[in-house]
């Protein structure tokens, strides 16, 4: 009765599992630790004892509101690393490492020029 559900939990919680990598590999942990706590205690949890316990729905409806719910935290995730300011990141990674733009162009500039040159001629 409840296995559609189950399986679609599953596949939810698999796409959580990217999202959440995704974030901590930006370095934006806090952003998905508020995202996960306002949308999994703050909003799901009444909803989820609203409708298990208050109506009397049981274990039925904790899975039907698991699908809805995993959804919403999934589209949440998304917009954490979707709306952040990708050269804010990008700078920062860059400083951290101790690199410079201008050097890291010119490298790959060279790196493209070897490779078109081996490539092209099989010399060495």
């Amino acid at each position: 009765k409840i296995w559609d559900r189950v399986s679609i939990t599953v596949f939810n919680d698999a796409v959580f599992a990217i999202n959440g990598s995704v974030l901590r590999a930006l370095g934006l942990q806090w952003r998905m630790g508020a995202t996960v706590i306002i949308v999994l205690w703050c909003v799901a949890m009444p909803c989820i004892y609203y409708f298990s316990v208050t109506r009397g729905g049981g274990l039925e409806s904790v899975w039907n509101a698991n699908v809805p719910t995993y959804t919403f935290l999934n589209l949440a995730l998304m917009a954490c690393y979707m709306s952040a300011d990708w050269n804010d990141i990008s700078a920062a990674i860059r400083k951290r490492e101790g690199l410079d733009l201008k050097d890291i162009s010119d490298k790959e500039g060279l790196l493209k020029i070897q490779r078109v040159d081996y490539g092209t001629t099989g010399e060495k």
